[in-house]
């Protein structure tokens, strides 16, 4: 079993038991770890792992952007904007997709890190073409 280092939402533990039975949570930065996590056609990888950063008041403030490992590219070489930097999370370099929700987007009573995982992947789709 991974580390579970951060006290969680039971909704979100819930979702990620189903969805990504080997996440992971680190207390030293609030990462969240998605390991296996499907890219779709269009990149340079099948799957990586995705860290997602809680901010300290979530769910209030929704999670922003994403972050993968191993940097991951289109298959036609195309940039990828808003995606240069990189980040070191749990020893690793990852790469950050700089996202962000709309104002009034996010609603802290009812979205939680199902919604955020169902954007990142709306995000994947949307880059790669």
């Amino acid at each position: 079993m991974g580390r579970k280092e951060i006290c969680m939402l039971e909704d979100d533990i819930e979702y990620l038991n189903g969805a990504f039975p080997e996440w992971e949570s680190l207390k030293d930065g609030s990462w969240v770890l998605l390991p296996d996590f499907p890219i779709p056609e269009g990149y340079t990888v099948k799957e990586a792992t995705v860290a997602i950063q809680l901010p300290g008041n979530y769910p209030t403030t929704a999670p922003d952007m994403a972050y993968f490992f191993p940097f991951i590219e289109r298959s036609d070489g195309l940039a990828i904007p808003a995606t240069q930097v990189s980040m070191n999370i749990d020893g690793k370099s990852f790469q950050r997709w700089s996202r962000h929700y709309k104002p009034g987007t996010w609603h802290p009573d009812e979205d939680g890190l199902a919604i955020h995982v169902m954007a990142i992947k709306d995000w994947l789709e949307r880059s790669a073409s």
